[in-house]
């Protein structure tokens, strides 16, 4: 179990699902921390778990490189986020390159967690003792695929229910 705490994807999950939090529930009078907070939780955890997936299923070379455009994608539109946060006069330039971004990182992390949960979906189900966890396991990634497309109070249960269950299961 403790090996699974100190999992590097898994508190890259955590800590992005806390921040977002956070951010949402500070923000409640600034309306650009609340939508860094509500991005963040969105798009954070569900990269991070395509991320872990990724580097689980896939080649080195596979892995590698969609590892390096999610969190690519990832950081910068966090960093278009910050900036906004420091000077709220670019908020018009901004506004623009966060929706593209935001667009194609959801559609990017929901094709990246259904694409990859076949692939564990035939490693986890051709097992019969592995069956349980490789319904987890499905269970968990398309509750990810949906975290970017619905609102923070759903998305903190979705990623909740997510950390809860890799810690459960031997995922």
């Amino acid at each position: 179990m403790l090996k699974r705490i100190l999992d590097p994807w898994y508190l890259a999950i955590v800590a992005s699902a806390i921040t977002g939090l956070l951010l949402s529930l500070l923000g409640e009078g600034n309306g650009n921390l609340l939508r860094a907070g509500d991005v963040i939780l969105k798009t954070g955890p569900a990269t991070f778990f395509a991320c872990s997936l990724a580097e689980r299923y896939f080649d080195v070379l596979r892995s590698r490189l969609l590892r390096w455009v999610m969190i690519g994608a990832f950081t910068l539109l966090t960093a278009t986020l910050i900036l906004e946060i420091i000077d709220p006069e670019l908020f018009v330039s901004l506004i623009v390159l966060q929706v593209m971004l935001l667009v194609a990182e959801q559609i990017g992390l929901a094709a990246a967690c259904i694409g990859l949960t076949f692939p564990m979906a035939a490693n986890s189900l051709r097992v019969p003792s592995g069956r349980i966890r490789g319904y987890a396991a499905i269970v968990m990634a398309l509750l990810m695929a949906t975290t970017p497309f619905v609102e923070w109070p759903v998305g903190i249960v979705c990623v909740g229910l997510v950390v809860v269950g890799r810690l459960v299961t031997s995922y």
